[in-house]
């Protein structure tokens, strides 16, 4: 069986094209020789010319002012270079940075509370939940919404289950639901 190549129009036997399940006879439009042509320039056209030169040269970082191989960097495909302009160990820092800003942002907002507060709060409880005693990972102030006055920090499961507590048509519901 025989078929016509989209490419040069030449008649070619099936075994001539690539295997595509994709089209309706199985095989590709276009022969594998011009398939191979239509590659080799596609990868000319997109791949950037200076890859190789990209990965021998050294990149300074704008915020720490070293010197570095292009390993230190983050990849980042919108940028020329296809490398971050930061290196990585100042992302890291600018990242924690950050989180450190809307925990105190965050504290000020919610509870009238500065970091220095939170922190002491958080050394006095020797960073254990104040009421399951379990080391906590991301702490949350516990406060009486009623009066706004923090109590103390806890781990999110047992804020979560105290908060459902604090309302009585919730206690009230559930405990009829459980007693049956």
């Amino acid at each position: 069986m025989a078929k016509v190549c989209a490419k040069c129009h030449k008649e070619k036997s099936l075994d001539e094209f690539q295997a595509d399940s994709r089209y309706r006879c199985g095989v590709h439009s276009q022969c594998k020789e011009c398939r191979k042509e239509y590659q080799k320039w596609w990868n000319a056209r997109n791949t950037k010319k200076n890859t190789e030169d990209q990965f021998r040269k050294q990149k300074r970082c704008p915020r720490c002012g070293e010197v570095k191989p292009p390993w230190e960097f983050a990849s980042c495909p919108s940028k020329k270079s296809g490398l971050s302009s930061r290196c990585k160990s100042c992302r890291l820092k600018s990242e924690k940075r950050s989180k450190r800003q809307m925990l105190k942002d965050r504290l000020k907002t919610l509870y009238q509370m500065t970091t220095l507060e939170y922190d002491k709060l958080l050394i006095k409880q020797d960073r254990k939940c104040a009421i399951c005693g379990i080391v906590m990972n991301k702490p949350c102030v516990d406060h009486n919404h009623s009066t706004g006055k923090i109590r103390g920090l806890l781990c999110v499961w047992c804020n979560t289950r105290l908060s459902a507590l604090e309302d009585p048509r919730f206690y009230d519901s559930a405990r009829r639901y459980l007693n049956g």
